[in-house]
């Protein structure tokens, strides 16, 4: 059975973003192209249930902050 990205969130308590960086770093399993297009997505049930029981603290990996913003104010941003 594949389960769609609502019910993985729902299953695991995470975040599109954390999985997907858990994907990226081979911490989660890897989502299967449910289209042509690959714009829909799911996971194995069985693969998803298994981590779901074998994970213990899972600690993710961290943001490329090098990919976030300027670091200059923008609107309803504070200056320092």
């Amino acid at each position: 059975m594949i389960l769609r990205r609502k019910v993985v969130r729902e299953r695991t308590g995470l975040s599109d973003s954390a999985i997907y960086r858990l994907e990226q770093v081979g911490q989660f399993p890897s989502r299967r192209k449910l289209t042509a297009g690959g714009r829909v997505v799911g996971w194995d049930a069985a693969e998803v249930e298994e981590w779901c029981k074998t994970r213990s603290a899972v600690q993710l990996p961290p943001k490329d902050i090098s990919k976030i913003g300027s670091g200059k104010p923008g609107p309803g941003r504070p200056r320092k």
